[in-house]
């Protein structure tokens, strides 16, 4: 048994006790397949693994960001869903899950000009608060 069936399995067994597993991040939960990213394949293979355990993932581990966390959930549905979203979800982007960097009104322009180079920003919003 792999070692992602044998994980798999304890979560869904925590889930029949009512027990609530702990969350785990996307990026780990892809390791535990040997994957650092979420192709077709990889992705088929993950949901089949699932769909064995009878288990899911909220938000789905395919659209969630990919250093969020995923909670496991018991399956709503008997069958595997393989269906493709071709759509790009705002929440897998680094900068939608990042607070922006603001600049105070009176900052001295040696704060605003480091922080600019140090990310690389052309422009930096001005902000009170």
């Amino acid at each position: 048994m792999a070692l992602y069936d044998e994980k798999l399995q304890a979560i869904s067994d925590q889930l029949k006790k009512g027990i609530s597993p702990q969350a785990e991040f996307v990026r780990s939960f892809l390791a535990w397949f040997g994957a650092e990213r979420r192709g077709y394949r990889v992705v088929k293979n993950i949901r089949r693994a699932l769909h064995r355990h009878k288990l899911a993932t909220a938000p789905d581990f395919e659209y969630a960001y990919i250093d969020g966390n995923i909670k496991f959930v018991k399956a709503p549905g008997d069958e595997p869903d393989d269906s493709v979203d071709p759509t790009v979800q705002l929440s897998r982007l680094d900068a939608a899950n990042r607070k922006p960097l603001i600049i105070a009104p009176d900052a001295p322009l040696q704060q605003v000009v480091t922080q600019m180079l140090a990310k690389n920003y052309s422009q930096l919003p001005v902000m009170t608060g």
